[in-house]
């Protein structure tokens, strides 16, 4: 959560926090008598620095608006938010018995390095980590796409290879 706070900022993420405590005590003061709202409360996706949305970041609003396909409705639903703090996947990183690739982007704030390192310890020789000097959203367009494109591929090409007979 701390994280998702620092990438958004702390005001913003306060407004989004209060809207998701509101429609979660709502949900609960309702009881069971009341159903679900086939309507929830939404926010946009993403929006630029300072915005109200999930991603409110001038880097993620710029990549959604040169990448969105036609009739992106840029908007999720705002009770997910509720449940950011409870997102841990490299709790189960212990489950794992296959290679992983790990590819990390240095200037990411939202999925820090030291993060991946945490998990690449904890998988130990069965993962890879892969560095790339860039951005979160870099690694999906370009030059960097096409690197990252080719090092799934080999490390895919390494581990999937038919077994000999």
């Amino acid at each position: 959560m701390m994280t998702a706070l620092l990438y958004i900022g702390a005001g913003v993420g306060a407004l989004v926090l209060v809207a998701a405590v509101y429609l979660l005590l709502n949900a609960v003061l309702s009881g069971p008598a009341v159903p679900p709202s086939p309507f929830p409360h939404r926010i946009p996706l993403t929006g630029p620095s300072g915005a109200v949305a999930a991603m409110g970041d001038d880097e993620a609003w710029a990549f959604f608006q040169a990448m969105a396909p036609p009739g992106f409705v840029n908007e999720v639903c705002a009770r997910i938010l509720i449940r950011m703090d409870k997102y841990h996947p490299i709790r189960h990183l212990g489950s794992i018995r296959c290679p992983v690739l790990l590819q990390t982007c240095d200037a990411d704030p939202s999925c820090p390095p030291r993060t991946v390192d945490d998990a690449a310890a904890r998988l130990g020789d069965r993962g890879r980590v892969i560095r790339h000097p860039i951005g979160h959203f870099d690694i999906y367009r370009g030059e960097h796409r096409e690197r990252a494109l080719r090092e799934q591929i080999e490390f895919f090409g390494q581990h999937l290879a038919p077994a000999e007979v």
